[in-house]
């Protein structure tokens, strides 16, 4: 992984990170400095780059893939709100009561190597579908719903003779969390928090 500063390419990854790949590299460059001081070429050499698998990214955001046949996709980038970590949990519903469908989020990454950091950003999200593929995004303190932490997933729990849903979300080395919420084809957009296991 790599990105170019001015017109020198330079790894992503510090000494550390790329070491543990790569244990010779340490013996190559012996300090952090001395690594950092080093284009891409220099540290893996040209005739490695030359034969490596290359695959080029133009956006990191987290967006919504609509299949529409054929082997034809359209990207919908999600609010900005989305972007704040990375997610690994989402549940699809009518949560808005307006007849759009509407994506709950939840997300994070606190099992990063030292020099990258915890991606501790999301706080769960609703985000309020239009129908078209676009989405604004529900101030949690108008839903409720705040889910801090490293959260995996979630799921909706439908209770049969009843309208309302338990919406439970999982979170790693930390507790469960329980949201009640009023479903189907409710306005009331407001996520109760429930329990905590």
């Amino acid at each position: 992984l790599s990105y170019h500063v001015d017109s020198v390419v330079v790894p992503v990854r510090g000494r550390v990170c790329s070491s543990a790949q790569m244990p010779n590299l340490t013996e190559s460059f012996g300090t952090s400095r001395e690594f950092g001081e080093s284009n891409l070429f220099k540290i893996y050499s040209n005739a490695r780059l030359q034969q490596s698998l290359k695959f080029e990214v133009n956006d990191f955001r987290s967006m919504l893939v609509k299949n529409n046949g054929n082997g034809r996709f359209e990207l919908y980038a999600l609010p900005i709100e989305a972007q704040f970590g990375p997610i690994y949990g989402t549940l699809i519903n009518d949560f808005t009561g307006d007849g759009n469908l509407d994506v709950l989020c939840v997300g994070n990454n606190f099992s990063v190597e030292v020099e990258t950091g915890n991606y501790d950003g999301l706080k769960g999200v609703l985000l309020a579908g239009n129908g078209l593929g676009g989405f604004t995004t529900v101030s949690s303190t108008v839903s409720s719903f705040h889910v801090p932490g490293d959260a995996k997933g979630l799921v909706q729990i439908l209770n049969p003779g009843e309208t309302g849903a338990l919406i439970v979300v999982t979170r790693n080395d930390n507790t469960t969390l329980a949201f009640s919420t009023p479903l189907p084809n409710s306005t009331n957009v407001r996520f109760e928090p429930n329990v905590t296991h």
